[in-house]
């Protein structure tokens, strides 16, 4: 992994995409894709609400390896700012549309992150990031074995619209 000082382009991984990286099913085609997304442009990083997501709920015996995951990749600070982002983005999703109400806090602060930051989204959850205000530049489907049945999972990169979301930040009732 690229350090801070060698790169300034990250690509922000939704806590979905860090949970499945801890599934050993999953994880290698996973990593695979995403060194692929990486190349020599990007490093991974992380919005501080994922530590919060991913150690919710963990095993006592399993929390060891969740953290030491966690700190692999740079985490991105959540901010007053961030805050704030993650507030007006929850009234214009409403206004845009009643169903984008259900988007959680913790997406909206991941969404907030990287508008701010100019970052990408890697996520299998594309609904929590929706079009018109992130649009995709990249998917790919991972298909694994569990309990000898094939499965799928999509993943995407996703791209902030910043001229829709300025649009709807200065329009907004």
């Amino acid at each position: 992994m690229k350090t801070s000082s060698e790169v300034d382009n990250y690509l922000l991984l939704d806590s979905c995409i860090v949970q499945y990286l801890l599934n050993k099913e999953i994880s290698p085609n996973l990593r695979q894709q995403l060194k692929k997304w990486s190349g020599d442009i990007f490093n991974f990083a992380i919005s501080e609400i994922t530590y919060a997501e991913l150690l919710n709920g963990t095993l006592k015996n399993k929390e060891a390896e969740v953290i030491s995951l966690l700190d692999k990749f740079y985490s991105f600070t959540i901010s007053k700012r961030i805050i704030k982002g993650c507030g007006k983005l929850g009234s214009v999703y409403k206004e845009y549309n009643q169903s984008l109400k259900e988007i959680d806090t913790g997406d909206r602060i991941i969404a907030s992150t990287a508008i701010i930051n100019n970052l990408f989204i890697v996520t299998a959850n594309v609904r929590d990031f929706p079009f018109p205000f992130f649009s995709s530049i990249a998917n790919y489907n991972i298909i694994f074995e569990k309990k000898r049945n094939k499965r799928m999972i999509s993943i995407a990169v996703l791209k902030p619209n910043y001229e829709f979301i300025t649009h709807a930040f200065n329009h907004r009732l």
